[in-house]
């Protein structure tokens, strides 16, 4: 898969002094409509919607084995988000 994501405006700089925690959501909020619509069109992202997956505790416990804990497994996309 390729894709380019593009932003028109200043890159500005960070630092200690100066984090630009606004730019940086700036910046974000103008890649944000582009990823959306990536996630949209491309048949196996959209896919992943369907997915599903034990958390990590669970797989740990061996909870994930059990055919019963498949009632209860977590969409992919909430694991992406944490």
């Amino acid at each position: 898969m390729e894709f380019r994501l593009t932003y028109e405006g200043p890159l500005k700089g960070s630092s200690n002094d100066k984090p630009r925690g606004d730019h940086k959501h700036e910046i974000r909020m103008k890649l944000h409509p582009q990823l959306k619509r990536l996630w949209e069109v491309h048949s196996w992202l959209s896919d992943l919607k369907s997915l599903s997956f034990p958390d990590y505790e669970e797989a740990v416990r061996g909870n994930a084995l059990k055919n019963e804990y498949w009632d209860h497994k977590t969409p992919y996309l909430d694991l992406l988000g944490e």
